[in-house]
């Protein structure tokens, strides 16, 4: 198990925790409706959305190297945030140019 899957373990499981409780608290309109009422909740919105981005470019270049479809993984990342991607790096880890 390389240190990408190990990492990625360690911030998946108090995610999947935090977002259930969130989900049964406020529920999926919540969360934006309490994400989006205030310029502070705008900023932390741009900044999550620009770091998926960037975790996407990281891993549509390691799903070509794999040969593995990347869309899917683009829709479960619009769907649930950083949880797609967190999923992905512990399935498959991450695989440098140089391996």
């Amino acid at each position: 198990m390389n240190v990408y899957r190990i990492v990625s373990l360690i911030c998946f499981i108090p995610l999947i925790v935090v977002t259930g409780i969130a989900l049964a608290d406020v529920g999926l309109i919540g969360i934006f409706r309490l994400l989006l009422d205030s310029s502070a909740g705008w900023q932390v919105f741009v900044d999550l959305a620009s770091a998926l981005i960037l975790t996407l470019m990281f891993l549509r270049d390691d799903a070509r190297r794999r040969n593995i479809r990347f869309w899917p993984w683009v829709l479960a990342t619009l769907m649930t945030g950083s949880i797609a991607p967190l999923l992905y790096l512990i399935i498959y880890g991450y695989q440098s140019k140089n391996e």
